[in-house]
């Protein structure tokens, strides 16, 4: 009984970190993937406007 007991809160504890492991690693994911969006957008947008952030003072 008490071997069932054990077993059962070291699969609970086991899943929780593995669902826990995924939920974060999609979170982060999600996160640097904006990020890059993001970054991408502005350099389109700076590469439309003709104005790339150097300067053509050589």
């Amino acid at each position: 009984m008490e071997l069932g007991l054990v077993f059962g809160f070291l699969g609970l504890v086991v899943a929780s970190y593995i669902g826990t492991t995924l939920a974060l690693r999609r979170y982060f994911d999600a996160v640097s993937f904006e990020v890059v969006q993001r970054r991408e957008a502005r350099e389109r947008r700076e590469s439309e406007s003709g104005t790339d952030g150097s300067s053509a003072e050589d």
